[in-house]
This record gives structure tokens, C-alpha cells and sequence, in this order.
């Protein structure tokens, strides 16, 4: 799992790569919550990259999501790969964080 920071247009992108499970998904919500800190005008999660997201993956989300909610920052994913996308339709993750397409949807979204 590798990740990767930008700002476009303002609202922060965060860019997640490789596998987010057991062995990963420590890293990655210390490094999502890291990058939530400093997006005040929203963050968008590029998993355009991410093949597989376990349970504890998605718990990590969960915790990144909350964090959004309690300092009023908006939050969403983008680009979800198909594997990915139907554990979050199983999961009923997307009732959690809004989920869109790809990468210029979600900034113009939290933009909005």
C-alpha cells in the first residue's frame, strides 16, 4: 500500500495504491487521517489503484469518515475499482461516504 498527497483546485486528493488489509491498514489510516488534517476544504480518496480492501481497510475509512464529520470537512472516495466497489455495495459502505466515478466528480462534488 503507498500513498500520495496533492491539492488541486484546493480540495486535497489522496491517493491510495496496492492492497489495504491487515498488514496495510494501520498505515494507511495514520496516513489518511495525517492528510484529513490538512484539507480543510475537503478530501477526496483516489482508489483508482487499489485492487482489494479488507474489513480492516474499510475500518479505517470509518475512523477517517468520522474524523471528517466531528471537524466539518468534506470527505469522498473516487475511482473505485470494480473488486472494490462491490465490497462497498455489499458493506453498504457507500451510505458512508459518498463514492463517485472518478477524480474530477468528487473534487467538483465537495467543490459544490
Amino acid at each position: 500500500m503507498n500513498t500520495e498527497q496533492g491539492a488541486p483546485g484546493g480540495v486535497a486528493v489522496f491517493k491510495a495504491s496496492g492492497r489495504i488489509d491487515q498488514n496495510t491498514a494501520e498505515a494507511f489510516q495514520n496516513a489518511l487521517l495525517d492528510a484529513l488534517a490538512g484539507a480543510s476544504q475537503g478530501l477526496v480518496i483516489d482508489m483508482a489503484a487499489v485492487p482489494f480492501i479488507s474489513s480492516a481497510g474499510l475500518r479505517s475509512l470509518m475512523v477517517a469518515a468520522r474524523k471528517a464529520k466531528a471537524d466539518k470537512i468534506p470527505l469522498a472516495i473516487a475511482a473505485l475499482t470494480p473488486a472494490v466497489k462491490e465490497v462497498f455495495a455489499i458493506s453498504r459502505f457507500t451510505a458512508v461516504i459518498a463514492c463517485h466515478d472518478d477524480l474530477a466528480t468528487a473534487s467538483a462534488k465537495l467543490k459544490g
